[in-house]
């Protein structure tokens, strides 16, 4: 049922037009604006703890060198109180990684700084990937990509002929067999 309202002066008209618009914006508040203490009520933000962010703390390229065993330390960090979850992938063959301590240790064959694109080439670098994830959240995962380089190692190279004697002539073709032997 509508109520006839009667507005005899301009003030009075203002005020109900303004009665009007705040009781259309309050019944669509959950909390009146304009408390009766005069102050404006603000909606407070829900307060979460700020813990340290998910980090992978390794060097972003590890050195090791064919022969030589070589050890490195990668440490996690997780908000608590959830532990860090670590797993390395696509490690180069031979080499080892210690979750529960982050232990990666390798030693790389003599074959493991060669690279196959480059024979003339001092190193071989390898991509793995590390992947942290959280014992509250085993379902999300931060991963790193680091290089791991190996630089070749020269070894010894024995070469060996069955002559005794032999004659080379200037402008004359010279001919003789020879066994090279090496292990890289």
């Amino acid at each position: 049922m509508l109520k006839k309202i009667q507005i005899t002066t301009l003030a009075g008209a203002k005020r109900i037009g303004f009665a009007i618009f705040l009781g259309a914006v309050v019944s669509g508040c959950q909390v009146d604006p304009f408390p009766n203490d005069g102050r404006v009520a603000q909606d407070k933000p829900t307060e979460r703890p700020v813990g340290k962010p998910w980090s992978i703390d390794i060097p972003d390229r590890l050195d090791f060198i064919e022969g030589e065993k070589t050890e490195y330390t990668i440490r996690a960090h997780v908000p608590a109180p959830a532990k860090p979850l670590l797993a390395l992938v696509d490690l180069p063959v031979g080499a080892s990684f210690e979750p529960a301590s982050g232990l990666l240790s390798w030693r790389p064959d003599f074959f493991a700084g060669n690279d196959p694109k480059d024979p003339s080439a001092d190193f071989r670098t390898y991509s793995i990937r590390v992947l942290l994830s959280s014992s509250s959240e085993p379902q999300s995962v931060v991963d790193k990509v680091i290089a791991v380089q190996v630089r070749n190692t020269p070894r010894p190279v024995e070469m060996s002929w069955n002559v005794r004697q032999f004659k080379m002539t200037e402008g004359k073709p010279f001919s003789a067999s020879v066994e090279i032997k090496s292990q890289d």
